[in-house]
């Protein structure tokens, strides 16, 4: 079994523990503050405003390395109304203390957005520091503290149960186990984006479906389709540092399971 926050690359870090706030898993910052190694290929980051690392807001997604004193990065806005800003990749650079962990970085053209946190020995452990904004729009949604974590590769296997979460479950529609087998690429596609494929598997005592499926995660959200003759459509979170995936929909459009059902649960990690 993978434990979670397995270090990426040559890093050999600690291990942390995650805590669980309003029924959603987020990350909570580290108590200590150490040197890490130098980043030396682009991985999976998110940054947003408040003091935990969510899967829908206001957020920065994309990739960022770290070569000595010197960041590159390229990231996209969720909201993506910051000035003359477009919901495109944009640039950022900046630079980053080896022995205090404090990073600032910030778009190379249009500076709509600076972001200054610490960086724990462990980076897939929470950032955290100060974010602030320029145009109305990101003034409000970037403002404040501000958080930020480095994504783990989401490669592996993992199961559990998933139930439809209408409020009034559907006639028909019965919870069922799920397994979701999955190989993140190392390199991030033109939307700084890295791409997913895998296999999803859903047992019912309505329905049964085994669906090769693709997609991709930038930051902690990733969404999956069907690649083969079985439609379906899987969006979630990796909020927990590799250990456990919140799958917020599975859909199946045009069976074999119930069209009008929308699962939702946890699968964690073989």
């Amino acid at each position: 079994m993978r434990l979670p926050f397995l270090p990426t690359g040559t890093r050999l870090l600690a291990l942390s523990a995650l805590v669980s706030l309003s029924g959603c898993t987020t990350l909570t910052s580290p108590s200590s503050q150490d040197k890490i190694t130098p980043i030396t290929a682009s991985t999976n980051w998110q940054f947003e405003a408040g003091s935990s690392i969510t899967p829908t807001g206001a957020l920065l997604t994309g990739t960022m390395q770290i070569q000595g004193s010197q960041v590159t990065g390229t990231f996209q806005s969720t909201i993506g109304l910051c000035g003359d800003v477009t919901p495109q990749p944009v640039s950022f650079a900046g630079t980053y203390n080896p022995t205090t962990g404090a990073l600032n970085i910030k778009p190379t053209s249009i500076p709509f957005v600076d972001v200054n946190v610490v960086i724990p020995a462990d980076p897939t452990q929470m950032a955290s520091g100060t974010i602030s904004a320029t145009g109305i729009v990101c003034a409000l949604a970037f403002q404040g503290p501000g958080v930020g974590v480095e994504v783990p590769t989401l490669t592996g296997t993992y199961a559990g149960t998933l139930a439809d979460t209408q409020p009034t479950p559907a006639p028909g529609v019965q919870p069922g186990t799920a397994t979701l087998t999955l190989t993140q690429s190392t390199t991030p596609n033109a939307n700084a984006q890295f791409p997913l494929t895998g296999t999803f598997q859903f047992t019912s005592s309505a329905c049964s479906a085994s669906v090769p499926v693709a997609g991709t995660i930038s930051g902690v959200g990733f969404t999956l389709t069907s690649t083969g003759s079985t439609a379906v459509t899987i969006t979630g979170a990796d909020a927990s540092g590799g250990g456990a995936l919140t799958i917020s929909s599975v859909y199946f459009p045009s069976g074999p399971c119930p069209s009008f059902a929308s699962y939702t649960g946890t699968l964690t990690l073989q």
